[in-house]
């Protein structure tokens, strides 16, 4: 079966079963039955997500928060004992959208040549 005609040899009825239903039916019905499903169906998922969905924290400027570490330099060491967060860093600016600029505090291990860096709710 190729596009909307269907060409049978076995039971040339079902051609006329296929057209029949073509022409009973109308597009700009079937349109609007698709596209309420469609918004029904969204409504539900979007409800199921949103249910274990918590509102990220808010943090103002001068908060001090530590960051999760993304990436592991082990030098071949086993990551189970390293700390998984970096900082203290100062939050430096609120920039929207749970997105946050923070600075190194100076003076403590490991902060000497770190920069200013953006970094989002969900990783403080």
């Amino acid at each position: 079966m190729f596009g909307t005609e269907m060409s049978s040899e076995f039971d040339p009825a079902l051609n006329e079963v296929v057209e029949k239903a073509c022409k009973e039916s109308s597009l700009p019905l079937i349109r609007s039955e698709v596209k309420d499903r469609i918004g029904k169906a969204q409504e539900t998922q979007n409800k199921y997500y949103d249910r274990g969905r918590q509102p990220a924290r808010e943090y103002k400027k001068g908060d001090l928060v530590k960051i999760t570490k993304v990436n592991f330099q082990n030098n071949g060491k086993s990551t189970k004992l390293m700390p998984s967060y970096e900082g203290p860093f100062k939050v430096d600016k609120v920039l929207g959208n749970d997105r946050y600029k923070v600075a190194p505090i100076a003076g403590f291990e490991g902060m000497k040549n770190r920069r200013k860096t953006t970094v989002a709710a969900d990783r403080m």
